[in-house]
Formats: C-alpha cells, sequence, structure tokens
C-alpha cells in the first residue's frame, strides 16, 4: 500500500505550511514524523531537511520505513499535488 509521511521539526515555519496545505488544501491522508522523535526514519530516508513529504510503498500501514517511490523537500504545492496525485493511483 502507499502512504505518504511529512518529516518535519518542531517550530518550523515551512513544516507548518506543509502540514497545511496537506490538509486544508489537498485534504489527503498523511503521517506526521518528528525528526526530534524518530531520528531513525531521517537516516533510513537519508533526509538532509525539513520538511520533507515521501511516498512510501509499505506492507502495513503502520510502518514508516519501505520503498521511497517520491519526496518533495520544504514547501513545494506543484510536487505535493503530485504526490497527492500518485497516492490516489
Amino acid at each position: 500500500m502507499k502512504k505518504l509521511i511529512k518529516v518535519e521539526q518542531t517550530g518550523c515555519a515551512p513544516c507548518i505550511a506543509v502540514g497545511n496545505y496537506l490538509k486544508d488544501e489537498l485534504d489527503v491522508p498523511h503521517t506526521v514524523v518528528n525528526v526530534g522523535d524518530r531520528p531513525d526514519v531521517a537516516a533510513f530516508y537519508e533526509l538532509a531537511s525539513v520538511p520533507t513529504t515521501l511516498l512510501i510503498e509499505v506492507e502495513d500501514p503502520e510502518e514508516l520505513k519501505g520503498k521511497e517511490l517520491a519526496r518533495s523537500i520544504k514547501f513545494n504545492p506543484a510536487e505535493l499535488d503530485e504526490l497527492a496525485a500518485a497516492l490516489a493511483e
């Protein structure tokens, strides 16, 4: 199954913007992962900055580490739209 995860950091303004866009504009289900709480997830995907939104393939809906299908870095509405469309496919 495909899953959208947003990796963020507490107090990050672009992270808030991405979250609001995913929720309010796209109304797309996503899981929020805080790098302070789960640095292992950031390391697994070799993330260099937040926010990073990932489209992944997992077997279990609770999994956070799966096959990366696509990513969007920072607040980029066009890329987020593409991720949301791919999630729906």
